[in-house]
């Protein structure tokens, strides 16, 4: 079972070695991180205690492209909203606008920011139990569930804002926000 901790409330110990899933680093460096300043300030907080603790946060390739694909859609529902116009399409209608450009260069930046703080790590595909990967679907998206065997495998922290991994059973630590 998964062992759940208060973000707000845990204490960092220079040893922890910590993995962000792609909403947190959406809360803090995407267009929707002032939406919610409480738990961007939470999460922001927790950051800079793992950095001044000089303990780690780890970061695969998965993450870096779900944040750069996460941060353009976002961006394009941002235009859609200031435009009025929810008919239009992201690939036909939204990229190489401008809106469009300076929104990969802000993701391009970020992703600097973001790995210029982390450590990479291989995603580990071939020593991951993609059978349970695959059967933890029913509970949460594929890239969850790696993510869990992820940390489960490289002894992570699991830091995250997405109530689905919660239910987690397996034998990892979960620092959330979320009500435990």
């Amino acid at each position: 079972m998964a062992t759940l901790s208060k973000a707000s409330v845990y204490t960092v110990a220079p040893t922890d070695s910590f993995f962000f899933d792609t909403n947190i680093w959406m809360l803090l460096f995407a267009p929707i991180a002032n939406v919610n300043y409480h738990r961007q300030n939470i999460y922001g907080t927790l950051l800079r205690n793992i950095k001044n603790s000089n303990a780690k946060i780890k970061i695969n390739s998965l993450v870096v492209s779900e944040f750069i694909n996460a941060y353009l859609k976002l961006s394009f529902k941002l235009w859609q909203d200031a435009s009025g116009n929810y008919s239009t399409e992201y690939k036909k209608d939204f990229k190489g606008t401008e809106e469009y450009l300076e929104a990969v260069e802000e993701a391009k930046d970020n992703i600097k920011v973001i790995l210029g703080i982390t450590q990479k790590i291989t995603d580990g595909f071939i020593s991951v139990n993609l059978d349970k990967i695959i059967s933890d679907i029913i509970d949460r998206d594929f890239n969850d569930a790696y993510y869990i065997e992820m940390c489960k495998i490289n002894k992570l922290k699991l830091v995250t804002d997405d109530s689905d991994l919660l239910s987690s059973t397996d034998d990892i630590e979960i620092i959330t926000e979320r009500k435990l």
